[in-house]
């Protein structure tokens, strides 16, 4: 995962096992990165409680609820199929704690984003990765969130199904 993010986005980074990492050596690596801006995925292999197996997420942020508990907000980039277990768009924490809500972004809809504890991201996601601060790059913009309803044909991936909506785009450089 780390090796095509280098090359497509032209920086270093890092990519660590969940398996070789305690849930607090995870939090703190997450924390710090979130911390520093950098970009961020995660990876699976299983299908379970909603995640799609062999399948990257990107990793929002990492937050610390008001009840303490230590949570990552993902997103499909699928735009669905969301965590179904704690802290999902379904957990009534979020109508009982609505300042968290509106403080973590949280939107009660099929829309690939999803918040989940830390323990629950290491027994669920194989592997995170971050490429160093983008801060140099060229463009003022990349890949906006939500292009899916906005760009391409549902049903034209082939992994995706009926509602993935395809995004194409074409990079090129003077650099040969």
């Amino acid at each position: 995962m780390i090796d095509s993010g280098n090359t497509f986005l032209g920086t270093g980074g890092e990519s660590i096992g969940t398996s070789s990492y305690t849930v607090a050596d995870i939090w703190a690596k997450a924390y710090d990165w979130d911390q520093k801006g950098y970009v961020m995925t995660a990876a699976t292999s299983a299908s379970l409680d909603g995640i799609i197996g062999g399948h990257a997420y990107t990793f929002i942020g990492a937050y610390t609820l008001s009840n303490g508990v230590q949570v990552f907000k993902l997103r499909n980039p699928w735009g669905s199929s969301e965590w179904t277990g704690a802290y999902a768009d379904t957990d009534p924490y979020w109508t009982s704690n609505p300042a968290d809500a509106q403080a973590f972004g949280f939107v009660n809809k099929n829309d690939g984003d999803f918040f989940m504890t830390v323990d629950a991201f290491k027994s669920h996601f194989t592997s995170m990765a971050f490429n160093y601060d983008p801060t140099n790059w060229k463009l003022s913009y990349w890949l906006a969130r939500g292009d899916g309803d906005q760009v391409g044909t549902a049903g034209t991936t082939a992994y995706c199904g009926s509602t993935c909506k395809r995004t194409t785009f074409n990079v090129t450089s003077p650099v040969a």
